[in-house]
């Protein structure tokens, strides 16, 4: 037999080659490479807190009455350059918590990252305010988290110029890891007994006020014309008090709800 086509055989016309492919072998097509796992970046020291302009100061604290030599020795200005601390003692009833505040609202303007106010609490009911519970509370008011190594993550969010006051505090130990580091802050420390550290710029220890202040500050709070008209029973009852601001203020307060009372009557036995 010859070597044609056998029977049943479909000829096919050759393929044409395409208008936008030149003539040749077919091109090999290339696998698409396979992305590559993003890689995680190894875990960093957790950021330090941004310095905060902060003003915690308490709003609710009437005026100082007298302390003026006091107030004058609180608020002067150190040349040393480095942390002032200034530590204040005094008796309960003496006027410690706003002598400091005063001293603390005319030193803010020159603390342009604000102030903190913390009480230490060493004798309200409960526990003292231990300081890596003081340490955890101003970090988080100035954006940290307060979970490791408190002490050094304070000193670096305190390392611009900032007021802290540290008010009722039990001892040194309590204060030291507390204190500020930036160049130029000011730490004001209230206690009930004198601290035997931490290091001191000034050391102020309260005295009753004297016989003028107590009178002043008991005319400002039953009004002057009351006093003036019973100026005995008026001297009589600041003598009782001592010079503790504390004791006016509450005999003060009495009376202003009395008003119909003469001054002499809190002189002899209370009305029911």
């Amino acid at each position: 037999m010859g070597t044609g086509a056998g029977h049943g055989a479909v000829l096919l016309p050759p393929v044409a080659a395409s208008p936008d492919r030149p003539p040749g072998p077919t091109p090999t097509t290339r696998p698409t490479p396979r992305p590559e796992p993003a890689r995680t970046a190894a875990p960093g020291p957790a950021p330090t807190p941004k310095p905060t302009s902060v003003n915690e100061l308490p709003s609710d604290v009437s005026p100082l009455a007298g302390r003026q030599r006091e107030l004058a020795r609180l608020t002067e200005r150190s040349s040393s350059g480095g942390v002032t601390v200034v530590a204040v003692d005094g008796t309960p009833g003496m006027g410690r918590s706003r002598l400091i505040i005063q001293a603390a609202r005319e030193l803010v303007p020159g603390h342009p990252a604000g102030c903190l106010f913390l009480d230490l609490r060493a004798h309200a009911t409960g526990q003292p305010l231990s300081p890596r519970r003081a340490l955890a509370r101003m970090l988080r008011t100035l954006g940290g988290d307060g979970e490791e190594e408190l002490t050094a993550a304070w000193r670096s969010a305190t390392s611009d110029l900032r007021l802290l006051l540290l008010d009722d505090a039990v001892d040194a130990r309590q204060v030291r890891p507390l204190l500020t580091s930036g160049p130029g802050s000011t730490v004001i420390v209230s206690s009930r007994r004198r601290l035997a550290g931490p290091d001191a710029t000034r050391r102020i220890s309260l005295d009753p006020l004297p016989d003028g202040d107590s009178r002043r500050l008991f005319g400002s709070l039953v009004g002057a014309d009351r006093a003036e008209r019973e100026p005995d029973a008026a001297r009589a009852l600041v003598r009782l008090c001592d010079g503790l601001p504390l004791a006016l203020r509450i005999l003060g307060a009495r009376l202003q709800t009395r008003p119909e009372w003469p001054l002499a009557h809190m002189l002899g036995s209370p009305k029911p």
